[in-house]
């Protein structure tokens, strides 16, 4: 196909306000299924799509493994770093143009994630950080 490994590697992806689907969205998440994890999440906006059943698609995706955050910016999470410390962002996924309130079950979802996440923290000893430009760094108390 004529690339090679010294191609930049895609950051972001933007399709928000198009025609794609559920199975459409999926299929673009399980393509960032093995993304190197030492380089920054791929941004992938697809917000006001035609994904009906965005829990359905968040299910399958979680169910197959699949590494990524559908968290909104925030001081935790953003283009360059995620807390979840995944492959890839979709921030907005949960903004679809049917205009359905799936706000509901994001928090939900949202707030278990968290609680598995402090349970598992406090059973193993701290893992290092990303710095947000793809690369490790461990962070030291004083």
């Amino acid at each position: 196909c004529g690339c090679d490994d010294d191609a930049p590697t895609l950051t972001e992806l933007h399709l928000s306000h198009n025609q794609i689907t559920g199975t459409g969205a999926f299929a673009l998440l399980r393509g960032t299924k093995g993304r190197a994890t030492e380089l920054p999440p791929l941004w992938l906006r697809l917000e006001e799509n035609k994904v009906t059943d965005v829990p359905s698609v968040v299910k399958k995706a979680e169910k197959e493994k699949i590494n990524f955050c559908d968290e909104v910016p925030t001081n935790c999470c953003w283009k360059e770093l995620c807390a979840y410390e995944t492959v890839c962002h979709v921030p907005f996924l949960w903004f679809q143009s049917d205009g359905a309130d799936y706000s509901w079950y994001w928090k939900a979802l949202r707030e278990s994630q968290w609680k598995a996440k402090e349970q598992a923290s406090a059973t193993k000893a701290p893992q290092p950080k990303r710095d947000g430009k793809g690369k490790g760094s461990s962070a030291t108390s004083s």
